[in-house]
Formats: structure tokens, sequence, C-alpha cells
């Protein structure tokens, strides 16, 4: 009945995915679970910000709009792309269920802002796809993806996918590499005008500095967080093969698509496993998994089956605010 009810076009789907969000984000203060805002970040975007989210309610809503537009963007990937077979509400409630499992990342963190500009810079990366020229759009994906580091260093890494999704969408030439390469370094020069200007060098210095502190993240996994990450994983690999299996069935450009959602999900495990696997990461992951654990559920025929892997999503919530 739930599924029935997220899995199409209607208002109704919507009104009851926001309702979903606003029961998320309200049950830590039902909890009386206090709010802390992650200072663990030094880049130059999020010590601006940061002062003005230290009262935990300002902290809680900002976070709760973060989560909000990033279900709109992904809610319009597949609307604008056609991802899935039908028009649906279901991969924007597949995030909410996954990001709003776990109370300690609902406060707003550096990685919830990344992830915003992570949205952006991917839909021009779409986009590119539609022009013969991309230099544009290559230029945008790769300074927005610049913006979201000024928060988190550890977006930093993501400038590499950022060249292989190209590579695979078939819009790297190397005019586009070079657009991409001056728009990923032009939101650093203006910190470092900023810097020489009222700011010191030294500041700009640390915060280019690839050091561990900024890298890493230490483990910290309990046995309940292994349970949580092991089925999450589980239902990646059976939506990856599911995907792979109906590459042929789809048009050429949402193959290049999926190809790009699948080389970007692999890419950020791989980038999770050698920096430690803070839970602070989910909203960032959340975002690719969903579109696959999403096609997974839609593309099957079987009822039974798809209210089995949609309730292992909605248990996967049960397990974190239980627990996690």
């Amino acid at each position: 009945m739930i599924l029935k009810q997220v899995h199409n076009n209607k208002i109704g789907a919507y009104a009851f995915m926001l309702l979903v969000l606003i029961v998320l984000w309200v049950i830590p203060v039902l909890k009386s679970d206090v709010v802390t805002v992650s200072v663990h970040s030094k880049m130059p975007l999020w010590n601006l910000l940061s002062p003005l989210v230290k009262n935990n309610w300002v902290s809680l809503l900002s976070s709760f709009f973060c989560a909000l537009f990033i279900v709109l963007g992904i809610t319009r990937y597949n609307t604008r792309y056609s991802l899935l077979h039908s028009q649906s509400a279901l991969p924007g409630f597949i995030f909410i269920l996954l990001a709003g499992s776990i109370p300690s990342i609902q406060h707003l963190s550096p990685i919830w802002l990344s992830a915003i500009f992570i949205i952006l810079s991917f839909g021009y990366l779409y986009e590119a796809y539609n022009y013969r020229k991309t230099m544009k759009e290559c230029f945008l994906a790769s300074f927005w993806i610049a913006v979201g580091s000024l928060f988190s260093y550890k977006i930093v890494l993501l400038f590499p996918l950022i060249i292989l999704v190209m590579s695979v969408l078939r819009v790297l030439s190397f005019k586009s590499l070079l657009a991409s390469i001056i728009g990923f370094i032009l939101p650093w020069i203006f910190v470092l005008g900023y810097e020489m200007a009222l700011g010191s060098i030294d500041d700009f210095l640390f915060y280019i500095e690839p050091t561990k502190q900024k890298l890493i993240w230490p483990y910290d996994f309990s046995t309940i967080t292994l349970i949580y990450f092991g089925i999450l994983l589980l239902l990646l690999f059976i939506s990856i093969i599911k995907v792979v299996n109906e590459l042929g069935k789809k048009k050429i450009f949402t193959r290049k698509q999926y190809n790009s959602v699948i080389l970007t999900s692999i890419y950020i495990i791989v980038v999770v496993i050698a920096t430690g696997g803070a839970k602070e990461i989910i909203p960032l992951v959340s975002i690719f998994f969903t579109l696959l654990i999403a096609h997974l559920i839609g593309s099957l025929t079987s009822w039974l089956w798809q209210n089995i892997f949609f309730f292992s999503v909605a248990a996967l919530t049960i397990i974190g605010q239980l627990f996690l």
C-alpha cells in the first residue's frame, strides 16, 4: 500500500514524501536528543556559516532544507531524464529513508552542504550531453564541485570522478577537460584573493594542504553499524546487477547515465573505504545509491519482490533510528 502510494507522479505521493521527511527530522526532537553542529571541517565556507548554526534548532532546520533540496534534485533527474520506467516520487522517497535513517547525521554538517553542490554539478554534466560544445557545462560541473570542497576538503577527491563521468557520457575532449580544470581551480583562486586582501596566506596554505585530518575519518563501526552498511551494500550490489542486465533495453543516453551512476557509486565506495567509513558521509552516498535502488524496485514485475526490497530500505531506517 505504501509503495503504491509513492511509486507514482501524483501530488499525494510528493505530499506523503514531505510528511515522512518532516517526521524523520522531528524524531530527534521528540526523543529529546541533542542536535549538535559538526565543526570538524576548517574549510573557508564552513568557517563562514558554522557560527550561524550553533543553535541546535537552526542546525536541524538547515539540514532539513538541505535534504529537501537534494530530494527535489533527485526527483528532477528522474522526471527530466526518465531514469525509471515511469515518473515517480520513489527515488526521492528512497533518499529520505536512507539519509534520515541515522539521527546523529541529521544536524547540519559540511557534507550536507557539499551534497547540494554535487547535485548541481551532475545536473550540468547530464545537460552537457545535449550540446555539441560542452565547455560551459563541464566548467560549471567542476566549479560546483570545487565550491563543495570549500565546505569539506574530502570533496576534492571527487574531481577525478567528474573527468571519468565526462568520459562515460562522451563529452570529454581537450577543450572540455581544460574548461573543467579551470572551473575547479577558480573558486580556490577566489579564496586566495580574499586571503591576500583580508586574511592570511597561511590560512590559504592550510586550506589547500591535503592533511590526514582533512581527508581521513576514523573508523568507529559498531556491530549494528556494520550490519546497517552490509545490508545497504547488498541492496546496492543487487541493484547494479539489475541495471546492468537491463541496459540493452534503455535509450542510449539513459544507458550512459546509468553507467555514470554505477561508476559514481563504486568510486564513492572506494573513497569511503580509503578515507574512513564515518556515518556523516551517508547524505552524499545516498544520492547515487538512491537512483539504483529505486530502479531495482521500480523495474521488478513481481509485486511481492517490489515490497520485499522496499521494506528492506524501510528496515534500514528503523535499524538506524533505533540503534545508531
